[in-house]
């Protein structure tokens, strides 16, 4: 099947499962856990179908237009789990206060890390059978994302380093300020922080643009969560609302006229990244998207993105790129078995850490 009649496949579940938001009950569900998911699950297939491509010998005809729009989104992809992450990680320091910070390293930190680490050991198994052993620099960097077997590694090295600066943005701005001062000058902290990272890994890291092109992405959740209440109240006004949507449409079109003209200046590519973002968050404030699929795939998100790369190394050492929509079908086949298997045992394992921590207490 063309890549495009793929592309159109998903947007037809996109479209069948969406419906109109009741004027007054949208603040309920448009960045709910459960719509969240949904957007997610059409970015990770999105990702998989941009990732799979890569990985072809030849294109047909009716692949270069789903070409165009793989070059068009562009990182874009990934934009809405930093902005639900950065979101939703706010909203949990506002609730629980500092406790949060302080269990953060056990409840995500580590388990990101660990979940990560298994998928690498997993990776250099299959190279090896493979007999594509990287060398010693490239495998020991692998474990920390620096560097990547096939799996994506840029994606958790980032996370992780933005755990590490949350942490530490929030610890700082509690110890000068209380309240909702705190929030502010801690995500003003955050977004300094996070700043930095960017001009670090662009040099002396020298590490490739998706190192860092969307962390901006994060900050702007965490500032989201922050003005949450007034943004709402600013786009309860539909003329309010059909104005910004204007506004960030004519934004979004300039700064996405070409992608040559978004690689002129890094900062006309962030502000594109941040439209981009703008542009869903404004969609399911009046759009209300439910789909079992979607929501499936949103759950399988990470185990997707780190699992992805095995069919793709498996199947291109059997030389399969070269029937390429059976190349697609196998590789979605495998990653979904994949990472539902690997969501099934972190569960058990989850619960069962969860029953001795019980009983430890």
């Amino acid at each position: 099947m063309p890549m495009i009649l793929i592309l159109i496949f998903v947007l037809l579940i996109v479209i069948f499962s969406s419906s109109i938001r009741p004027k007054d009950g949208w603040k309920d569900g448009y960045i709910s856990k459960e719509q969240s998911r949904s957007v997610e699950g059409i970015f990770v297939i999105l990702i998989f179908l941009g990732h799979v491509v890569m990985c072809f010998d030849s294109y047909f005809a009716l692949d270069y237009p789903y070409l165009a729009v793989k070059v068009h989104l562009d990182q874009a992809v990934v934009a809405m789990f930093l902005f639900y992450s950065g979101f939703g990680m706010m909203q949990s320091l506002q609730k629980k206060g500092t406790d949060y910070l302080k269990k953060l390293p056990l409840k995500r930190f580590l388990p990101l890390l660990i979940k990560y680490e298994i998928a690498t050991v997993i990776y250099l198994a299959v190279r090896m059978i493979i007999k594509d052993i990287p060398d010693k620099k490239t495998l020991i960097l692998s474990f920390t994302g620096w560097e990547s077997l096939g799996n994506y590694g840029w994606y958790i090295f980032v996370m992780l380093s933005l755990y590490v600066l949350f942490c530490l943005s929030f610890f700082i701005s509690h110890k000068v300020h209380t309240g909702r001062e705190a929030l502010t000058f801690g995500a003003l902290i955050l977004t300094l922080f996070s700043i930095i990272f960017m001009l670090l890994m662009c040099s002396p890291g020298n590490r490739e643009r998706w190192f860092y092109d969307t962390v901006i992405i994060f900050c702007l959740g965490a500032w989201y969560s922050i003005f949450k209440e007034k943004a709402e109240a600013f786009l309860s006004s539909n003329l309010r609302y059909m104005v910004t949507c204007i506004i960030c449409l004519a934004v979004y079109v300039v700064t996405s006229f070409s992608r040559v003209f978004r690689d002129m200046h890094y900062l006309i590519h962030e502000l594109w990244m941040i439209c981009f973002t703008i542009a869903v968050l404004l969609i399911t404030v009046k759009i209300s998207i439910k789909s079992k699929v979607l929501d499936f795939f949103g759950t399988l998100a990470f185990p997707m993105l780190m699992f992805q790369g095995l069919p793709f190394l498996i199947f291109s050492y059997l030389n399969l790129q070269s029937s390429p929509y059976l190349f697609v079908l196998l590789s979605f086949t495998v990653t979904v078995l994949l990472s539902f298997t690997f969501n099934k045992i972190s569960e058990a394992f989850k619960r069962k850490d969860n029953k001795i921590s019980q009983k430890a207490s």
